[in-house]
């Protein structure tokens, strides 16, 4: 290879510095700038509002969930009372029928007992299928006073029908039944329960109400609210779909009427 001449070496270093120098920058129209900082400005305060919406919203519906929590564990405190102290009852009663050698009249009379107190517990329930379970207890006193049944009989029956009382305190069920809406006035509907603590039922025309403890007795009225309206949609609906869980804002009894 030829060697270059020292002239057009210094020539082509001339152009690798010249190519090499770098391109003055462009500077930025102010003005540009200065609208892109603004709608930057308002955007970031739009997101701001936004953002203090949501935790406004997600702060009052915590609020809101923890208040129906505690009334509903009150009422569930309630139930738990009454419960207890049916089977305090009844665990007299059992006690009497295990001892079969006591006197028969002293035996009798503590299963006439634990009937009228299990009567008494179950008038003052939630009134699903009252007249049912009541007709159950009016027939093993008539069959113990009357003597078509012995005390030990009465008792284990007694105990059973106790059993299913307590079954009904833990269960969601639904069913189609009998609702008096207003005095004289009987409606079949669709009715959820809630245990033994309320029940909501909803008409062939889609409108809901609701059976609650309120003013010192159990009474339906219709759900006029649309909070309520929605959460009994969303419920109904997700019962006919096998969902078994969800939080749903209804009205509960009221708390300060119930005596276990």
């Amino acid at each position: 290879m030829r060697a270059l001449a020292p002239s057009a070496a210094l020539a082509l270093l001339l152009s690798g510095a010249a190519l090499a120098q770098p391109r003055p920058a462009t500077r930025p129209d102010p003005a540009v700038v200065a609208r892109r900082l603004a709608e930057l400005r308002a955007e970031t305060s739009r997101l701001d509002d936004e953002l203090r919406a949501i935790r406004a919203e997600g702060l009052a519906e915590v609020r809101g969930l923890a208040d129906q929590k505690a009334q509903l564990q009150a009422r569930l405190a309630a139930e738990d009372a009454r419960r207890a102290e049916a089977e305090a009852r009844l665990a007299v009663t059992g006690e009497a029928t295990r001892q079969q050698t006591e006197d028969a009249e002293v035996v009798r009379s503590a299963v006439a007992s634990g009937v009228v107190a299990l009567r008494k517990a179950v008038a003052g329930s939630l009134p699903y299928r009252l007249s049912e379970r009541l007709a159950v207890l009016d027939d093993l006193s008539a069959a113990l006073e009357g003597g078509r049944l012995s005390s030990v009989e009465v008792a284990a029956r007694l105990w059973r029908f106790a059993d299913d009382e307590l079954r009904l305190t833990s269960e969601i069920a639904q069913t189609t039944l009998p609702v008096t809406v207003a005095p004289g006035q009987v409606r079949l509907l669709d009715a959820l329960r809630l245990g033994m603590v309320a029940m909501y039922t909803l008409d062939p025309k889609g409108e809901f109400g609701a059976l609650l403890f309120t003013d010192g007795a159990w009474r339906w009225r219709p759900v006029a609210d649309e909070p309520t309206r929605v959460a009994l949609t969303r419920l109904f609906a997700d019962r006919a779909r096998k969902i078994t869980q969800g939080v749903y804002r209804l009205p509960l009894p009221d708390l300060g009427e119930v005596t276990p």
